[in-house]
């Protein structure tokens, strides 16, 4: 199986860039801008533009996650997503830089819509932002075991008498 947009094979050059720039450049604007949805959702989350920029940022990070798996797709080797099948051939996916900048930029993507739920779901529910901004932390930085603290700090929450549900 072979990710859909698979063409010939692209210069090596072109193998080692993301729209133009290197990928390793890339992956540290990624990493960057990273940066501004996350601290709108820590420290201005019901600001009426945090929700447009988060939602924004999110939608640009699956397009250029999108454009990345093509790229890798149409580069030598391309995309075989049954690679996925086996620890060993995983991680010699995983050792094409396209395919991990892919992977890398997936995560980002994923952990912030994650983040952005928890502050929706925060505030139904009343939970504090002082509560809420290590939570937001712990999903930039570890991804599932921040979602986990912050299921964790909900449940305290409610169980002490606050209004989470």
């Amino acid at each position: 199986l072979f990710f859909p947009c698979r063409r010939p094979p692209v210069p090596p050059a072109m193998a080692d860039s993301a729209f133009g720039v290197p990928l390793a450049t890339y992956f540290e604007a990624l990493n960057a801008s990273a940066l501004v949805p996350w601290l709108l959702l820590a420290l201005l989350p019901r600001w009426t533009l945090t929700e447009v920029v988060t939602w924004g940022f999110a939608a640009a990070y699956a397009v250029s996650y999108a454009a990345l798996l093509c790229a890798a797709s149409a580069a030598e080797g391309g995309l075989d997503v049954s690679a996925f099948n086996t620890l060993a051939s995983t991680s010699a996916l995983f050792r094409r830089d396209v395919v991990m900048v892919a992977g890398w930029n997936h995560y980002i993507c994923f952990d912030l819509l994650v983040g952005r739920a928890m502050v929706v779901d925060a505030a139904a529910c009343g939970l504090p932002q002082w509560l809420v901004t290590p939570c937001l932390a712990g999903t930039l930085v570890l991804g599932p075991a921040g979602w986990l603290l912050y299921q964790t700090a909900k449940f305290a929450f409610a169980a002490g008498g606050g209004v989470a549900k």
